[in-house]
């Protein structure tokens, strides 16, 4: 899904606890799974069995657990939350209510 998020609307909506890393960006452009997701992208990380993914997404922003002890790449930013799943709803809500 392509669209349109700025990370200002992301961080509303998700109520992060705490970030780790940057996203020189603006905005996001899309939604992805940790694995097909590509620069611009939103993704999330809810179960420790993708975490090999996580270490590889090209995602830009992630959603991560509030226990998450990973570093993000460079130009990447993780926002850490109790519910990632969750947090990934409420910012593609945000998302439709914005179309």
């Amino acid at each position: 899904m392509r669209f349109e998020l700025s990370i200002n609307e992301i961080r509303a909506s998700a109520e992060s606890v705490e970030e780790a890393g940057t996203f020189d960006g603006q905005c996001v452009h899309g939604v992805a799974t940790l694995k097909e997701a590509i620069d611009g992208d939103l993704s999330f990380l809810s179960l420790a069995k993708y975490v090999p993914d996580l270490e590889k997404t090209k995602a830009s922003v992630v959603f991560v657990p509030e226990d998450c002890q990973l570093s993000p790449q460079q130009n990447q930013l993780f926002l850490k939350v109790k519910h990632p799943n969750l947090a990934l709803a409420r910012a593609c809500e945000s998302m439709a209510q914005s179309l």
